[in-house]
């Protein structure tokens, strides 16, 4: 077994020389330690039995080799359940199927059916002639999700998503992230489409699904006809493509289908899909294209064509409605087929040559040469981070890339300099806010441990509980700057009061959620402003937090917390301030239902026990119990506090550590 695994490695190694993935492309986080029961196996058959007995709350780690299935491992009715390798490195586990070249149509590596909350994470699979892992929609699972995993020479599928006849059963819930996905074998004519139907992902009948941070290389058919890196059809609805790398693919993205299904479904194949930051170089077909669908947005994507089909950067097809493209910079064009409905803001097409630094291995980050890209996208509608996760300019960037996004760590010397005119205690922390940071559930859970820490957030932890004074976390009240029904001009008339009692060395500061309902964006800002400049006079560090999203309630004049967090980020960048981008965190995580007052009627509990991360008002941060102080990502998804808080420490942290120490 072990030279096997070797060559197999090896195999792998030299493929990605080819093509290597940037360097600055963004790494997975790390795994969580197992939680719940664990079992372990150390062969095939271990992993086959053991995968399909798992008992719910459990992790099966597999160790480390090659493991060749004769058959699928079959999920069902399993609840609550990882697999993923001991050492949580893809590398050092391939699951593989029968082969490419000796597999035959039921060639599968692993089925996910009527299951809830799955996780197959740091595993590779490889050498399988029809599906790494299918998907059952038919049979309704939820919460399934693909993390860190490397496919290897799937023949038909990477990833399937397959359906049933009843259209209202789904996929509901899930992810794939962080996957690399390549092939260095091309299908033969002898399959099916003369070696063209072969695909990385493709999924029919998804519901609240994201697919982020993932690269695709060489997914190829014969004959330049093979299906898309990411194929997403078939009744599928609110879906989030974000910050992928695709490279050398017959097609980059496709959402719909110009033709008929054969699970025999209505159009459209989708509805409410957004496009973001992606880098799509290559292929013989085309970027991204849809057909059939509804409210399709592409957003701050990079594309580059070859000179075959060189205008289909974006192909906008027949029943395609709604179709929005803005911020896009594409070295080809835009097609647009009969019976198109499109509409595209701020979108470069041309042959850009220059543009890029290394478009061939699908490196489409900007060069100074991109003169008519750099600074000139719409400020005010897209993405405020780049594919990276990096801070857009004020005026930023056309396409995935920010040319001149500032550092990281932006804030360190300035904050620096703020702290070296501070005249009071270390260790003080105050919290200006209104009700959300008054509320018990803000920041006081954390005088405990909290379960499910990471190795770098338990440091962050034990760094904040040994570097900040206790009181901090039991200030509570007017006095403290914080109470309920506030707005920034509460906190514009009272700082000099607070600045005096308390004299903090850095202030947590959020309001917005009721200036939301009244207050003009210019006369928020002015406020915020006031109350950051006299924490900058007084030595100390203010650091920003971007209020929750909430919904517009009976009486509201406006509801303008979308625009606070522009005010907000943009006032962090330009005076140097840490920034907790709480509105963004939850955008990211419950992009299409994280407000608990839609779709959760029926769900028990008051209003904060609600599985997403705004309660049922509308306004507050969900409180979900068995969440509370448990930083797993999937308490991270469901408790709307627990989620601020562990923000909150994490930036706390690096400021201790890069300015208060």
């Amino acid at each position: 077994m072990r030279t096997v695994r070797l060559f197999a490695l090896f195999l792998f190694a030299t493929t990605a020389l080819a093509q290597k993935i940037p360097d600055w492309f963004p790494k997975p986080p790390p795994l969580l330690p197992p939680a719940g029961n664990i079992v372990r196996a150390s062969t095939a058959q271990q992993i086959l039995t053991l995968g399909e007995q798992l008992a719910p709350d459990t992790t099966l780690l597999i160790e480390p080799g090659v493991y060749t299935f004769d058959r699928p491992l079959v999920l069902r009715a399993k609840q609550n359940i990882s697999i993923r390798s001991a050492s949580g490195d893809p590398t050092s586990v391939t699951l593989q199927g029968k082969g490419w070249e000796a597999g035959d149509n039921r060639d599968d590596i692993i089925h996910v059916a009527n299951c809830t909350n799955v996780t197959i994470a740091a595993l590779t699979l490889a050498e399988a002639r029809s599906y790494g892992v299918k998907v059952e929609a038919e049979n309704a699972p939820h919460d399934i999700h693909i993390f860190n995993c490397r496919f290897r020479n799937i023949g038909v599928r990477a990833i399937k998503g397959s359906a049933g006849n009843d259209p209202n059963i789904r996929a509901v819930g899930g992810s794939v992230r962080f996957c690399d996905f390549e092939n260095d074998k091309v299908p033969p004519a002898t399959w099916l489409y003369n070696g063209d139907y072969i695909g990385g992902i493709d999924m029919m009948r998804l519901k609240y699904w994201i697919f982020s941070d993932n690269t695709f290389r060489n997914i190829k058919g014969r004959n330049g006809g093979g299906r898309a890196a990411i194929f997403i059809w078939v009744r599928s609805e609110n879906i989030v493509i974000k910050r992928n790398v695709i490279v050398n693919c017959d097609r980059g993205i496709s959402i719909g289908n110009p033709g008929v299904s054969t699970a025999a479904d209505a159009m459209p194949y989708a509805i409410g899909v957004t496009i973001l930051n992606n880098m799509i170089s290559g292929g013989a077909d085309c970027g991204i294209e849809n057909w059939h669908t509804l409210e399709v947005h592409t957003d701050h994507n990079s594309i580059w064509r070859p000179d075959r089909n060189f205008n289909r950067g974006l192909r906008v097809g027949d029943g395609a409605l709604n179709t929005i493209s803005q911020n896009n910079l594409i070295h080809g064009g835009i097609q647009l087929e009969t019976g198109a409905d499109f509409a595209g803001f701020h979108n470069i097409t041309n042959r850009l040559n220059g543009y890029f630094a290394d478009p061939e291995n699908g490196d489409l980050s900007l060069t100074a040469d991109a003169a008519e890209a750099i600074n000139h996208a719409d400020a005010n509608n897209g993405d405020p981070y780049d594919i990276r996760g990096r801070f857009r300019t004020i005026q930023p960037d056309v396409g995935a890339w920010e040319f001149d996004a500032p550092p990281t760590n932006y804030w360190v010397e300035p904050m620096r300099q703020v702290h070296s005119k501070f005249k009071g205690h270390r260790g003080t922390l105050a919290h200006f806010g209104d009700s959300i940071t008054f509320s018990s559930a803000y920041w006081t859970p954390l005088t405990s441990k909290p379960r499910n820490m990471s190795t770098p957030v338990e440091k962050a932890y034990d760094l904040m509980r040994k570097y900040m004074r206790a009181d901090s976390f039991q200030q509570k009240g007017p006095e403290f700057g914080n109470t309920g029904s506030t707005t920034m001009a509460w906190a514009r008339d009272n700082i000099a009061k607070w600045l005096t009692s308390l004299n903090p060395e850095a202030a947590v500061i959020m309001f917005g959620s009721n200036d939301a309902a009244s207050v003009l964006p210019a006369d928020y800002e002015q406020a915020l402003r006031q109350v950051v400049d006299a924490c900058l006079d007084n030595g100390t560090i203010p650091i920003l937090t971007t209020p929750p999203p909430r919904r517009k309630l009976p009486g509201d004049r406006y509801i303008l917390s979308g625009a606070y967090d522009t005010t907000i980020r943009r006032l962090a960048l330009e005076k140097g301030l840490p920034l907790i981008d709480y509105s963004y965190a939850i955008d990211e995580r419950r992009p299409f239902d994280y407000d608990g007052s839609r779709g959760f009627q029926d769900t028990p509990g008051d209003t904060y026990e609600v599985h997403t991360l705004i309660s049922r008002d509308g306004v507050h941060p969900s409180n979900t119990r068995a969440y509370i102080n448990d930083f797993s990502d999937r308490a991270l998804s469901n408790n709307g506090f627990t989620l601020r808080n562990y923000l909150t420490l994490l930036t706390y942290a690096e400021v201790i550590q890069q300015v208060l120490k």
